[in-house]
């Protein structure tokens, strides 16, 4: 009889994660449609990543500190520098030597991560286990299949930790989410990473889509343009939301 019980259980769970999936691909579906581009915050247990969510975009996550905290994926838009705009989307935080049951359990939630067009990695760095943490989320992204994304890594409560020498790794930017230290840098650093995920493409856009024109030019990168017969031959860089929402104003 315990044991039908705890069958019951597991198939019940089971239902709920489906359902959650279900309910998220929906979501991410949405997302696509209106070409958002998605950052997600990925990172060890209690390494600040929903207090950074809320600095950034002002709302108010749940911060506790408490293993597995955040388990549905948050997501705020956030505004970057040079009138952009992102979604931005806390994520479960990893532990050492996750079971793979777990990662089998959380992949609906982590696969928030596997769909971003950017990962930021966030860090404790006061923590006197900072490395290893750090080991352990490459390895879980690794294990996930996100190990080839565009990663940037910010390092968290710097106001806490002693710092000598230079930051490892360089190229990470170091912020406090608590008072605010180096939040500016991090949003600059974001825009310039989305900004070079960008991607040549050749347009024909007839002479009465100028709207769509004027969009690529206020939200892309013109390299060329060339007037013909049926419109005007563009050449530029665009992400790959903007190249969707252009192919999809050029067919309407």
């Amino acid at each position: 009889m315990d044991r039908r019980r705890v069958r019951k259980r597991i198939d019940d769970l089971e239902g709920q994660l489906a359902e959650l999936k279900r309910q998220r691909d929906m979501r991410r579906a949405r997302r696509e449609k209106q070409d958002k581009t998605v950052v997600a915050l990925v990172g060890y247990t209690n390494a600040g990543k929903s207090t950074l969510l809320n600095a950034l975009s002002g709302a108010d996550v749940l911060v506790e500190d408490k293993l597995f905290a955040t388990l549905d994926p948050v997501m705020r838009a956030v505004s970057l520098p040079e009138n952009r705009e992102c979604l931005l989307v806390d994520t479960v935080g990893f532990i050492r030597k996750l079971p793979h049951p777990l990662v089998e359990a959380f992949h609906s939630t982590l696969e928030e991560a596997l769909c971003a067009d950017l990962i930021v990695v966030v860090s404790d760095v006061s923590s006197p286990f900072y490395h290893q943490q750090r080991e352990t989320v490459f390895a879980v992204l690794d294990q996930l299949g996100a190990g080839g994304k565009p990663i940037l890594e910010a390092l968290n409560k710097a106001d806490k930790a002693n710092l000598e020498g230079m930051i490892e790794p360089p190229g990470a930017v170091l912020i406090s989410a608590r008072t605010g230290e180096g939040l500016e840098a991090l949003l600059s650093e974001i825009a310039r990473r989305v900004a070079a995920l960008r991607h040549p493409v050749e347009l024909l856009v007839p002479y009465e889509k100028g709207a769509t024109l004027s969009l690529i030019h206020e939200k892309g990168q013109v390299l060329s343009e060339e007037y013909g017969a049926e419109g005007t031959n563009v050449t530029c860089l665009l992400d790959a939301a903007l190249h969707r929402r252009v192919l999809k104003l050029l067919e309407g």
